[in-house]
C-alpha cells in the first residue's frame, strides 16, 4: 500500500510540473468586462485567484459548520463524563457487592438507576444488590427486565433460578434452567443446576417426569449420567412420599437403578432381597457375584450368606470363599475371609488371610478382629490380645460411609447426606475418625449471596 501512496504524490507532482511549464510556455492574457469596466490579467494570476477564491470558501462552510456543531458536541462531551461517571459507580457498586456491604451496593444502584436507568449494567446491578438485600420483589421484577433484553436474558434467567431455589420453587426453577440450557447448553454451572434440581424435584415429583432420561445428559460424561440417573430412581424408590409403588414397580424402579449403578452395594443387596422375594434366588446370587466384582463389599457379603441361609461356620466359610473369589485381593475380600475363618475356627486360615490388612491397611476393626484371633486361639496368653486391644485404641481409621461434603458419618449409602443435604456425596471409604470437615463445607460458604 506505502507503493502505491507514494505513486499517487510523484502523479500529483507531475501535474502540477505540467501545468506549471505549460503556463510558462503559453502565459495568454484573460480578459473581463463588466458594466463599461475592462480588466485584463494573466491567466496564472486569474487561475491562482480561483484557487485561493475556492478555498476560502472552503474554509468559511468548516467554520460555519463547527459553530453548528457547538451544541452536539457540548452534549456529546456531558454525555460522556456521565457515562464516564456511570461506569466508575457501576464498579464501585459491584465492587460493594462483592465485599458483602450491601447498604453502600444499595446506594451505587440507586446512582447508576439515576444516570442511566435503562443502560444494562445498571439494570444488573439492580438485580444484585436486590438479591444481596433480599428485596426479592425488586428482584423478581429486575431480572424479568433483564431477560426482555438479549445481551442480559442469561443474567435474568441466572437470577430467577436462584430466587426459584431460594424460595424451593423447583418446578419454577427446572423451567428457568431449562431455558438456560437453550442458551448455552455447555455451561458448567447450568448442567450443575440441572442435575441438583432435578434431584430436589424427584423429592416432591407426582409423576415419573423427573426420572426420564434428561436432555442435558448428552453434555455430562458417561459415569455421571448414569449416576445421576441412579440417585433420581433411589429418591423416587426412598424418599418420594407422593407416589405409592406396587410390589412390581418397586421391583421395576430397583432393577433400573441397579442397571445406572450397578456397583453401589446398597442397591446391589436391595436388588437381590427383592429378587429373593420374588423367587429368583440364582438371578440375586449373581447380581450379588457381579456387584462384589466390581466393588468388594462386606454388606453384599451379608446379603449372600443370608440368601444362601448359610449358619455352620464351616458352610459360611466357603460361600464367602466363593464370593471374595470375584476379587480375591481385595481389603474387603482379606477382612471376609479373616472373619469366616475365625469364626469356623481356622486360625491358621484367619491369620494368613489378616496379614496383608496388617502390613498395609490396618484399621480399628482389622486390629479387633486380630484381638479376637489372638483371643480365641490362646485364651490363656490374654496378653496376646491385649497387645491388639492396645493398637485398636491408637489407631484413628475405619471404612465408613462418610459424607465427602460434611465428613459425616452415615449408617449407610444414600442418595443425599441427611447433615449437609449434599446428591451423591456418600462413599465407602477408609477415614480419619478425627479428620477435620472439609473446606468445602456448605454451612462455611451459606452467607455468600453474589448471583
Amino acid at each position: 500500500m506505502r507503493i502505491f501512496h507514494g505513486s499517487r504524490f510523484f502523479l500529483k507532482l507531475a501535474i502540477i510540473c505540467t501545468i506549471v511549464v505549460f503556463l510558462t510556455l503559453n502565459p495568454g492574457q484573460f480578459s473581463i468586462e463588466w458594466f463599461g469596466y475592462k480588466t485584463t490579467m494573466p491567466v496564472a494570476l486569474l487561475l491562482a485567484s480561483l484557487f485561493f477564491l475556492v478555498s476560502a470558501l472552503i474554509l468559511i462552510h468548516h467554520c460555519w459548520r463547527w459553530f453548528q456543531d457547538i451544541p452536539n458536541r457540548t452534549k456529546g462531551f456531558f454525555q460522556k463524563r456521565r457515562l464516564k461517571k456511570f461506569e466508575d459507580v457501576v464498579i464501585e457498586g459491584l465492587t460493594a457487592i462483592a465485599a458483602q456491604q450491601p447498604e453502600e451496593a444499595q446506594s451505587y444502584a440507586d446512582l447508576a438507576r439515576g444516570l442511566a436507568p435503562n443502560h444494562p449494567l445498571a439494570l444488573f446491578l439492580t438485580g444484585q444488590t436486590s438479591y444481596l438485600t433480599q428485596d426479592y420483589a425488586l428482584a423478581q421484577s429486575t431480572f424479568a427486565l433483564m431477560t426482555e433484553q438479549a445481551p442480559l436474558k442469561f443474567l435474568g434467567l441466572r437470577g430467577s433460578t436462584l430466587l426459584a431455589i431460594e424460595r424451593q420453587d423447583w418446578v419454577r426453577a427446572q423451567s428457568y434452567l431449562e431455558q438456560l440450557y437453550e442458551i448455552r447448553p455447555d455451561s458448567p454451572w447450568v448442567l450443575k443446576q440441572l442435575e441438583l434440581n432435578s434431584l430436589k424435584l424427584a423429592l416432591v415429583d407426582s409423576t415419573n417426569k423427573a426420572i426420564d432420561m434428561l436432555p442435558f445428559y448428552r453434555h455430562l460424561p458417561k459415569a455421571d449420567a448414569l449416576m445421576h440417573q441412579g440417585l433420581l430412581l433411589w429418591i423416587k424408590l426412598k424418599h418420594n412420599s407422593y407416589v405409592k409403588l406396587t410390589e412390581a414397580q418397586q421391583l421395576d424402579l430397583l432393577k433400573n437403578t441397579y442397571e445406572m449403578i450397578p456397583e453401589n452395594p446398597v442397591v446391589a443387596s436391595e436388588f437381590a432381597y427383592a429378587l429373593q422375594n420374588h423367587h429368583q434366588k440364582q438371578k440375586a446370587l449373581r447380581i450379588l457375584q457381579r456387584s462384589y466384582k466390581a466393588a468388594p463389599h462386606r454388606l453384599l457379603a451379608d446379603t449372600w450368606l443370608h440368601i444362601h441361609n448359610a449358619t455352620e461356620p464351616m458352610d459360611v466359610y466357603r460361600k464367602i470363599e466363593k464370593l471374595t473369589a470375584q476379587h480375591p485381593h481385595h481389603e474387603e475380600s482379606y477382612w471376609l475371609l479373616a472373619k469366616a475363618a475365625l469364626d469356623a475356627d481356622l486360625w491358621g486360615q484367619a491369620r494368613h488371610h489378616i496379614q496383608p490388612l496388617l502390613h498395609e491397611a490396618a484399621t480399628k476393626s482389622t486390629y479387633q478382629l486380630m484381638a479376637e484371633i489372638e483371643h480365641r486361639e490362646h485364651p490363656d496368653q490374654g496378653f496376646k490380645a491385649d497387645f491388639w486391644r492396645t493398637k485398636v485404641a491408637e489407631i484413628h481409621h475405619e471404612w465408613d460411609w462418610t459424607c465427602q461434603n460434611c465428613n459425616h458419618v452415615a449408617p449407610t449409602w444414600d442418595a443425599f447426606c441427611s447433615a449437609c443435604g449434599q446428591f451423591g456425596s456418600i462413599e465407602w471409604k477408609k477415614t480419619s475418625l478425627s479428620a477435620p470437615a472439609p473446606l468445602n463445607n456448605t454451612a462455611a460458604i451459606s452467607h455468600s449471596r453474589i448471583i
